[in-house]
């Protein structure tokens, strides 16, 4: 029986086969109560051959006590079997043991014994495990199968608890192994010590010092000692120890005062047993004894500088459990340098103890020590272990009640003058006081030269910390405010001052660019440089002013802007007046500057064209025509554009425009022949400029007659292209050539006998050196004008002059059409705006345009007839 398990059997029962098997055919195996078959179980057949029959591990016993192996002949079955009983083999140990050697709660170390079955015949291992019943379920095996005779297998320190209830040991056969293990409840013992306690006797914050208490474990049979330690965690991280092991029975640990734990915040206690220490500490949080007083405070009631007199007094600290006394002292630092005792000599013991909270400072208490001034008193506790280090101390304030924090913004934005609040931050102690008094001083320390502000002689209250300076207040000779503290027996004798500062406020330059066009008139944007201190001021208000004093006559421009917007835009058509500056004044929260803060003469720009003329060069009566012309105006920086029109009179009434606008260095508008005159009297021009046109123009007034002194431009063009038009006519030219006039003239009567001989000759261009336009007028036939263009489309090619006669008589000579230079029609212009034109011309002789008058006043142009 190779099953170690009682009731249970397994492996191999075998048997030798007989030396004859002539007529053995086979084996029967049956499981009987008695060698003889009693009831027998027939359990398997096998052939002859076979020698043995396998029985599964775990197989119950029941009540059968052998195993009968029949042999089968062809005939019959054997009558007597070979019979052989069941021994149940039960191999289990005994005297399981494990004494656990960690002392981490849930976590065991140590060794596991146990005492071996009493037949191991059939045992090969032992197999260790941890589970949660003794019946072995949620098992886990520990390390490897153990070999028979091995009883001692190690559980390595700080292995995990877990949920582990149970240490099973089974055996092993060469078949399986044991089912129901030898069970062990599993002891896990914790040697960590409780109650741990460090009662802080060093009332310093951030220091300790005492003695560190525990209690023990309730078992100690492992444990040997104790380390302690100052940790940064409960697990014991960035551990320190402090001080040597402490033996078993030995609970406490002392600590010297002024131990600073730094960035320790625990305190942990290992216990440590002769195979290994804790791993996880038992702790305590640190707990800093800060029993310290504190509101410290003295009133100087002695209104003598460097003299102190009153009642040191403190409240008690939250924590008395550790103080026993307190210690008062004036000292130079607050780290009690050069410490003088308060309350007289008296030693460590000697002063009050907890409830005495002051000590009484006598009147004339020099402020004065051996290394100076004090300037700290430092109240001390103590406790048994000592006084602590550091005291909590107050800051002696001499009380001579002066002010401090004086301030003053100087609202009044003109130079020389002051308006605004004083203010100022009373004394600390203020017992003594009961006005300020604050002046006006030509020093900084006020005997004289003076001037009390506000209207109660002896100042204002206290508690009441300013008083107001009127606006316009003259600076005169003072420099300096000053503010006096006032006690029943009179003012301090030194007191606060403060030096004024005279906000006198400008903005810099001005620029403005005058865009309207009319004398008199303004547009633009009138622009300032911020001003030179913004601090106080709020807004800025621009002004047409008879001059820049304070006071001058004025008128507001638009609205006050804020601070920042540093322009105002005049829209056109703004009149100056009589005004003869632009000024810009500053205001604060207070008020408006008297004086302006900055200021420009206003340059008014003059747009208007000069020299203006027109020659009517329209011969019939009632109509007009010819060029209007005029020069610049004097000052064209602004401007962009002119028009031109008729008008009833010289300011533009009942105007009608001429022509088109033209732009700045177009200085004459073609105003065309046969123009109706109507009820005009007067041609006028404006100007404009970026923003709008004048509304007073330029103006001239002219009659319905020529007038001679007006330049006027003469011309003729070829009304027809020289290009060659093959119509098979005879006087159709061949090749296009350049127009070509031999001779031009110009007369000043209508029956051509005067002619025009001054003037200056203009053409469209010319082909040739010796071609110019000159050639026309100088009185030869035999030399020529040739224009610019071979061919010339219609209009292309002109010539003729410019004249300030009367023109009424225009002749040419041209070679023939059919010579190809010649064109059948010209346009007469004037001012290069058709007048007339001849037409069915063939050249090689002279042809012309007159005027003709009418028998009732009209007329116009005729060809001369050829």
């Amino acid at each position: 029986d190779k099953d170690l398990d009682a009731g249970q059997i397994g492996g191999d029962a075998t048997w030798t086969e007989p030396a004859d098997l002539t007529r053995v055919r086979g084996y029967q195996i049956f499981w009987a109560e008695d060698s003889a078959g009693s009831v027998k179980l027939l359990v398997n057949s096998y052939p002859s051959g076979t020698v043995s029959h396998s029985v599964a591990a775990n197989t119950a016993k029941t009540t059968k006590a052998f195993v009968l192996v029949y042999t089968l002949s062809a005939l019959a079955t054997q009558s007597t079997p070979l019979a052989f009983p069941i021994l149940d083999r039960h191999s289990f140990v005994t005297n399981l043991a494990f004494p656990d050697t960690d002392l981490d709660a849930q976590q065991l170390g140590g060794v596991i014994t146990w005492t071996a079955p009493l037949d191991v015949a059939m045992v090969t291992y032992y197999s260790v495990c941890f589970a949660v019943s003794p019946a072995g379920a949620g098992k886990v095996q520990q390390g490897s199968d153990i070999a028979v005779a091995t009883n001692l297998p190690m559980v390595a320190q700080d292995t995990a608890l877990g949920s582990f209830t149970y240490i099973l040991v089974y055996t092993k056969s060469a078949l399986s192994e044991q089912t129901t293990p030898c069970a062990l409840l599993i002891d896990d013992l914790y040697g960590g010590v409780s109650g741990i306690t460090l009662a802080d006797q060093d009332l310093d914050d951030g220091q300790l010092g005492g003695t560190i208490t525990w209690t023990p474990p309730t078992d100690t049979v492992t444990i040997v000692e104790y380390n302690v330690y100052f940790a940064k965690s409960t697990s014991g991280a960035g551990k320190s120890q402090h001080g040597a092991a402490v033996p078993l029975h030995t609970n406490a640990l002392a600590l010297a005062a002024d131990f600073e734990p730094g960035s320790f915040t625990h305190i942990v206690v290992y216990s440590n047993s002769s195979d290994a220490g804790q791993t996880t500490p038992s702790f305590v949080i640190l707990s800093d004894t800060h029993a310290s007083v504190s509101s410290v405070h003295f009133t100087d009631y002695d209104l003598d500088k460097g003299e102190l007199w009153g009642e040191v007094t403190w409240s008690a600290p939250d924590d008395m459990g550790q103080v026993t006394l307190y210690h008062a002292f004036l000292a130079d630092t607050g780290a009690g340098g050069n410490r003088k005792r308060l309350g007289g000599a008296f030693d460590f013991g000697s002063f009050g103890g907890p409830g005495t909270n002051f000590v009484a400072v006598p009147a004339n208490t020099p402020l004065a020590g051996a290394f100076g001034d004090y300037k700290k008193i430092l109240v001390y506790t103590s406790s048994e272990l000592g006084e602590q280090t550091t005291a909590a101390s107050f800051s002696i304030s001499d009380a001579h009640q002066t002010v401090s924090g004086i301030a003053f913004s100087d609202l009044d934005l003109d130079a020389a003058q002051f308006g605004g609040v004083v203010t100022w931050t009373g004394p600390n102690a203020t017992t003594q006081v009961t006005n300020y008094a604050v002046y006006l001083s030509a020093n900084s320390i006020g005997p004289s030269s003076r001037s009390l502000l506000g209207s109660n002689v002896l100042g204002v209250e206290v508690g009441t910390n300013k008083v107001n300076v009127p606006i316009d207040t003259a600076k005169g000779s003072y420099s300096h405010l000053v503010v006096f503290s006032r006690s029943k027996l009179g003012l301090q004798t030194t007191p606060a001052a403060l030096a004024l500062a005279d906000s006198a406020i400008t903005v810099g330059s001005i620029t403005f660019t005058d865009l309207d066009l009319d004398v008199g008139d303004l547009a633009g944007a009138v622009i300032w440089n911020s001003a030179s201190d913004i601090t106080h001021v709020t807004k800025y208000a621009l002004y047409l002013a008879n001059g820049i004093a304070s006071g001058v006559s004025r008128s507001q421009l638009g609205s006050t802007v804020a601070v920042g917007t540093n322009a105002v835009t005049l829209f056109a058509d703004t009149v100056v007046g009589a005004y003869t500056h632009l000024v810009v004044h500053s205001y604060s929260s207070l008020a408006e500057s008297t004086t302006p803060s900055g200021t420009l003469a206003i340059p008014d720009t003059d747009g208007t064209v000069r020299a203006l003329t027109f020659g009517d060069r329209d011969f019939d009566s009632l109509q007009i025509g010819g060029v209007v012309h005029w020069q610049t105006p004097q000052y064209t920086t602004q401007v962009f554009h002119y028009a031109v029109y008729l008008a009833e009179d010289a300011v533009g009434t009942g105007q009608a425009k001429v022509g088109d606008t033209v732009s700045l260095g177009t200085n004459y508008v073609m105003m065309p022949v046969s123009t109706v005159l109507g009820s005009f009297t007067h041609v006028v021009v404006y100007s404009k400029s970026s923003v709008a046109w004048q509304t007073t123009p330029a103006a001239a007034v002219f009659a319905d007659t020529p007038h001679i002194a007006i330049n006027t431009e003469w011309t003729i063009a070829n009304g027809d292209s020289t290009e060659p038009q093959q119509d098979g006519k005879w006087d159709t030219p061949e090749d296009g050539l350049e127009w070509t006039i031999k001779e031009l003239a110009l007369y000043s009567d209508s029956d051509c006998t005067t002619a025009v001989l001054t003037g200056t000759v203009v053409s469209s261009g010319q082909s040739g050196k010796y071609s110019g336009a000159e050639r026309a007028f100088d009185g030869s036939i035999d030399t020529e004008w040739h224009a610019q263009c071979a061919p010339c489309t219609a209009g292309e090619a002109w010539v003729g002059m410019t004249v300030a006669s009367v023109v009424k008589c225009f002749k040419w000579l041209q070679p023939s059409v059919f010579a190809g230079s010649g064109v059948r029609s010209v346009v007469l212009r004037i001012g290069g705006m058709e007048l007339a034109k001849a037409q069915g011309l063939r050249g090689g002789q002279w042809e012309g345009l007159r005027y003709v008058a009418g028998p009732s006043g009209g007329g116009g142009w005729t060809e001369i007839l050829r």
